[in-house]
């Protein structure tokens, strides 16, 4: 089986500090979506936008974990630098 999980997060109205948000979506090689979530990270000083944009991937890995097998393939999309980057490789995690 073949599966993409595409997520974003956002914070606002200001970024640190508004309310961080996720969603993510997981659709099958076909198209069709699979599963959808979406959520609240939190609010206040802590939270931006990197941090509502990894726990959109997170959330989506975890969500797509609990439908893939030996075998499956799985692709995640993101729009967020940092974290593409970081889970690729390219980039050090501080």
């Amino acid at each position: 089986m073949k599966l993409a999980v595409y997520c974003d997060g956002a914070c606002e109205p200001v970024n640190p500090g508004g309310t961080g948000t996720y969603g993510f979506v997981i659709v099958d090689a076909a198209g069709t979506e699979m599963q959808t979530g979406y959520g609240v990270v939190g609010h206040g000083p802590t939270i931006s936008n990197n941090v509502a944009e990894y726990v959109s991937a997170a959330m989506g890995m975890r969500a797509v974990a609990n439908r893939v097998g030996s075998g499956d393939h799985v692709e995640v999309f993101g729009d967020n630098r940092m974290w593409v980057n970081q889970l690729n490789g390219g980039w050090r995690v501080h």
